[in-house]
C-alpha cells in the first residue's frame, strides 16, 4: 500500500465531525417543518397513551447525545437513530 493510499484517523474523525453536523442539522430540518421540538417528538413517538412521554421523546434523545458526547463515547448512532425515525415520517 502506497502512502496516498492510507487512511489516517484524523481524516475518519473529520468525517464523523461533518457526519455529526449532517444529522444535527436535519433534527433542526425537521424541528422547523414540524413547528417545535415537541410536536416532532410526538410524531415520532407516535399514537401513545401518555402524550407527555411521546413530547419527552427527541428532548430524551438529544440529553443522550448530549451526554455520551460529554464522555466522550460514540455519539453517531444515537443521532442516526433520531434521524431514521424522521425520515419514517416523510
Amino acid at each position: 500500500m502506497k502512502n496516498k493510499d492510507l487512511i489516517y484517523y484524523r481524516t475518519i474523525q473529520s468525517f464523523e465531525t461533518e457526519l455529526e453536523d449532517l444529522y444535527i442539522a436535519y433534527i433542526n430540518q425537521a424541528k422547523e417543518l414540524y413547528g417545535s421540538g415537541d410536536e416532532l417528538s410526538k410524531r415520532i413517538a407516535g399514537d401513545s397513551d401518555r402524550e407527555d412521554q411521546g413530547r419527552q421523546y427527541l428532548a430524551n434523545k438529544m440529553h443522550r447525545y448530549r451526554q455520551a458526547k460529554m464522555e466522550d463515547r460514540p455519539i453517531l448512532d444515537l443521532l442516526s437513530g433520531i434521524c431514521k425515525k424522521i425520515s419514517e415520517l416523510e
